[in-house]
């Protein structure tokens, strides 16, 4: 059924559980593995009202490591991981195109944990490409959205006698 699951996968901490998702659901259903890492379109960084360019080398670097621990997820889990592909432009786009031109029956990403109201905008990149994907998409949460959830439920100092 599901024999090609994509990951999207953007090196931070907050998408281990997205990478640990993809690697459980391939193992389970004896799936290929496809990672695609998106390096939005560098633009300067500002640091103390001073815009600083972060050189390509870096980027590059911070790619590098994130391919390596996908590759080492996937041996650990005794996945088969076919690509780990890296690519730059805007992460709903890139992941979309990479969706219709190779063709997957699943995609896994994460969904940062930003509020309520950021939940109600159509405008992040989860929304987007669930609202555009021509195959089923799971959304996991983040370290983020559990620690939220958490801090919810948990009850006010001023709740508790």
């Amino acid at each position: 059924m599901y024999r090609r699951i994509l990951a999207a996968i953007d090196g931070s901490p907050a998408s281990a559980a997205t990478l640990e998702q993809a690697v459980r659901l391939a193992r389970e259903l004896d799936a290929d593995l496809y990672t695609i890492s998106v390096q939005e379109w560098p633009r300067p960084l500002e640091v103390i009202g001073m815009e600083v360019e972060i050189p390509q080398s870096l980027h590059d670097e911070y790619f590098d490591d994130c391919k390596d621990r996908i590759r080492y997820a996937a041996e650990e889990a005794g996945v088969r991981l076919k690509s780990t592909k890296v690519t730059k432009g805007i992460p709903a786009t890139a992941i979309l195109r990479h969706i219709e031109e190779t063709g997957f029956d699943y995609v896994v990403l994460g969904r940062r944990g930003r509020g309520f109201v950021h939940r109600l905008r159509w405008t992040s990149t989860a929304h987007k490409v669930i609202a555009c994907a021509n195959c089923p998409v799971l959304i996991c949460p983040t370290c983020a959205d559990e620690t939220e959830r958490v801090s919810r439920e948990m009850p006010e100092a001023s709740d508790v006698v």
